[in-house]
């Protein structure tokens, strides 16, 4: 690897003020002498100081998840110990599906609840509450 590209490398960490005295002496003694490198430094700047001006976006929740998932499985194939999803990621995200679950539910038997009657109406609402409570089966047995 040549001198020129090895302080490009080195100019992120330079502004970041990562590099240790004698990095540090060795990059600003290169961009002395190299245009290059001046302009690739200014330009780096730039960039940084319009990402710092850029507002803030919130990750989506079951986006979260799904990154604590796939570093999970990344550490998991290192051999090293898994990260904890905080228990508060953990129920928005539960709490999001189950309101995702039931408007569904809402949509499909709503129109057969209009014109099945007071029984059907029943059978939904039972069916609502367990996808509130959160169960896996269903069982509803018709009046006699």
């Amino acid at each position: 690897m040549n001198k020129q590209t090895h302080i490009l490398t080195q100019i992120s960490d330079y502004l970041d003020g990562l590099l240790v005295q004698i990095e540090r002496d060795h990059v600003e003694a290169h961009l002395v002498k190299c245009e290059a490198c001046q302009q690739a430094m200014n330009n780096l700047r730039q960039v940084k100081r319009k990402l710092r001006e850029m507002p803030a976006v919130e990750l989506p929740s079951d986006a979260k998840v799904r990154l604590y998932d796939t570093l999970n499985q990344n550490l998991s194939q290192e051999g090293k110990g898994q990260m904890l999803i905080p228990s508060e990621l953990l129920a928005k995200v539960k709490a999001k599906s189950q309101t995702a679950v039931s408007g569904r539910i809402d949509k499909v038997m709503g129109t057969p609840v209009l014109h099945a009657g007071k029984k059907a109406k029943k059978g939904v609402d039972a069916a609502k509450t367990a996808v509130k409570k959160g169960l896996q089966a269903i069982k509803v047995t018709p009046e006699r």
